[in-house]
């Protein structure tokens, strides 16, 4: 099984559980950012953009976005930081993801707004954010050019990282530490079965907790 495959079977909340388990506890972007369509997940490599609030003027107006977007990569998961005081604004929309779906692209995280929502949930891309804004991010907000890292949901995310997003949130593994951190999702998986097999088999949860050694 291909790395992105496992990281959505697993799920973000079994991923989650592993991080913790070898020391990563801050790897889940803060409450808030959703799917557009909840039964949506997005797993893969991460490609990142930081963004800087700009003044009304700046002549790059979309450019930068629209180059972020055309540097997608099949499979990998846009991965769009937030502004640090810029005034709110959608950095996301259809046109947006018409494109990202032509680059191959696996999904999209956003810690900000989009727009064009009922249109995006007939779009097969799974899109997260912090929900729909009409207003959009010109003369608010715009992608650093040349950074190839980003705050998402007060993580710290490098190129390269790998996504996993579903109803439950968003998580981020380092690159470094992937292999690892399937290895234990998969004991944590097995783990849960286990738990799950006595509890319906008429064990008590405390007595299955006891000897299983999760919850």
């Amino acid at each position: 099984m291909l790395p992105a495959e496992a990281l959505a079977s697993f799920g973000s909340s079994v991923v989650a559980d592993s991080l913790r388990d070898l020391g990563y506890s801050d790897r889940t972007a803060s409450q808030g950012v959703r799917p557009v369509r909840r039964e949506h997940v997005a797993a893969g490599q991460a490609r990142t953009a930081a963004f800087e609030a700009v003044v009304s003027d700046d002549a790059r107006g979309f450019l930068p976005l629209a180059a972020f977007i055309d540097s997608c990569r099949p499979g990998e998961v846009m991965v769009l930081g937030g502004a640090e005081g810029a005034s709110p604004g959608s950095v996301w929309g259809e046109i947006c993801s018409t494109a990202a779906v032509q680059r191959g692209c696996a999904g999209v995280v956003i810690d900000g707004y989009m727009r064009d929502q009922l249109a995006i949930e007939r779009i097969d891309l799974p899109v997260f954010s912090r929900g729909a804004f009409p207003q959009d991010c010109l003369g608010r907000s715009m992608v650093v050019e040349g950074r190839t890292d980003a705050v998402c949901g007060g993580v710290h995310v490098s190129t390269g990282d790998w996504v996993v997003a579903d109803a439950d949130g968003v998580v981020f593994v380092p690159a470094e530490i992937l292999s690892t951190v399937l290895e234990t999702a998969a004991e944590k998986r097995w783990a849960e079965q286990a738990l799950l097999d006595a509890v319906a088999a008429g064990e008590s949860l405390a007595e299955a907790v006891k000897r299983v050694g999760t919850l």
